[in-house]
């Protein structure tokens, strides 16, 4: 007994190692992500979160390459971005655009962001819903190329941000040139027509929304010039806050 006793044990324990060993470096996860590529393994993660699951070992390797982790993800946004040519507008300004995915955006956020890139000019397109396209116009080509090239915004405003194509504003369905903004101020329809009306003549004006809310106003006018005065004069008022020209009147034209 003294002799055979201890044998036992310590030859179970390193058969128990063995198997341990052996069942763990047969495990089909690992083997399965090796081959996996990289780039396919980036697109299945988003789709189908059960294999992050069994990749649960894999954030050990991204600890220790932290860094190189992000890059990989927005070189992959930026190469299914094919960004157009950059001209200037009907203002004479570079604009880029993107599709506001969230309502909390608002028009001061998306400034300070692009104005780290160089002067933004101006900020226009409506924030009260998410889907909305939102156009920011920088004085300078070279401003606009750095922000619609950088991997952060692209990260940060999703792939949809791009050159704004170029916009012609052309009459609606009446015939009319028509702008629309927020009616922060709460103005009265007569009160919005005499203001407006500074600009050119005023065909109609039009107001959305519940009652005692905060209404999307719809002003037209008879000629084209009239609008652009009224854009330019209120695109940084607080009362008639995001002014732009109504979709119906804007045409992409094709370059």
């Amino acid at each position: 007994m003294p002799n055979g006793a201890p044998a036992s044990p310590v030859h179970h324990v390193k058969k128990q190692s063995t198997s341990t060993v052996e069942s763990t470096s047969s495990m089909p996860v690992p083997v399965t992500n090796a081959g996996v590529p990289q780039s396919q393994r980036l697109q299945q993660q988003p789709s189908d979160p059960q294999p992050t699951k069994e990749n649960e070992p894999e954030p050990e390797s991204e600890e220790g390459g932290e860094s190189a982790s992000p890059p990989t993800v927005n070189a992959s946004v930026h190469a299914v971005r094919e960004i157009g040519p950059l001209e200037t507008d009907v203002f004479g300004l570079y604009s880029l655009t993107f599709v506001n995915k969230t309502k909390d955006l608002s028009e001061r956020k998306v400034r300070l962001d692009f104005s780290k890139y160089g002067d933004v000019a101006r900020v226009r397109g409506q924030f009260i819903a998410a889907g909305e396209s939102i156009i920011v116009s920088f004085n300078d080509k070279e401003s606009a190329e750095k922000a619609v090239t950088s991997p952060t915004m692209a990260s940060k405003y999703g792939p949809s941000l791009n050159t704004c194509p170029f916009m012609d504003v052309v009459p609606d369905k009446d015939g009319h040139f028509s702008v629309e903004f927020v009616n922060s101020g709460m103005n009265g329809i007569r009160e919005i027509t005499n203001e407006f009306s500074k600009h050119g003549e005023v065909m109609k004006v039009m107001a959305g929304g519940a009652k005692n809310a905060v209404k999307r106003v719809t002003v037209s006018f008879a000629d084209r010039k009239a609008a652009f005065a009224a854009v330019k004069a209120h695109e940084t008022s607080k009362d008639f806050v995001s002014i732009d020209f109504s979709r119906d009147c804007l045409k992409e034209m094709s370059t």
